[in-house]
């Protein structure tokens, strides 16, 4: 017979795997459910989320979502309880222009006739593993 590889079927109390079968880093885990407290928190507030981890290239969009006048490209920001940096001051320049590159590419892909907006969602860990939106930070990239 031959001698197939199967990966181990997860139980509640291993960690998620990746395709390959390795168990994921704990800061990707804490992202993602960073964003899926993000979409709940949304949604709870009228908000259609129309994608979750949109790709254009190598640029990618955490949230897209949409109100009834506006398009809503969401950043999620999610840290430790006893971060350093705020999460909000993680999306500097160059972050906020590959955002405009992949919205754009959206936009174009899509023909939403909406006008755009960027937000900034603050997500944070607390010491007892629980997520918790903090801050909803709404056009975040508008020049003042």
């Amino acid at each position: 017979m031959a001698n197939i590889k199967t990966r181990p079927t997860p139980t509640p109390a291993s960690k998620p795997l990746n395709r390959q079968g390795n168990a994921l880093p704990e800061s990707y885990v804490t992202g993602r459910r960073g964003e899926l407290a993000a979409k709940a928190y949304l949604e709870t507030r009228g908000y259609t989320v129309l994608a979750m981890n949109y790709h254009a290239g190598h640029r990618e969009i955490d949230l897209i979502a949409q109100t009834a006048d506006r398009l809503v490209f969401v950043e999620v920001k999610t840290r430790a309880q006893n971060g350093l940096v705020l999460p909000q001051d993680a999306v500097h320049r160059l972050k906020q222009y590959h955002l405009l590159r992949a919205a754009n590419t959206y936009i174009l892909r899509t023909n939403n006739p909406l006008e755009a907006r960027f937000d900034i969602i603050c997500v944070r860990k607390t010491t007892g593993g629980q997520i918790e939106v903090t801050d909803h930070i709404v056009d975040a990239f508008r020049q003042a």
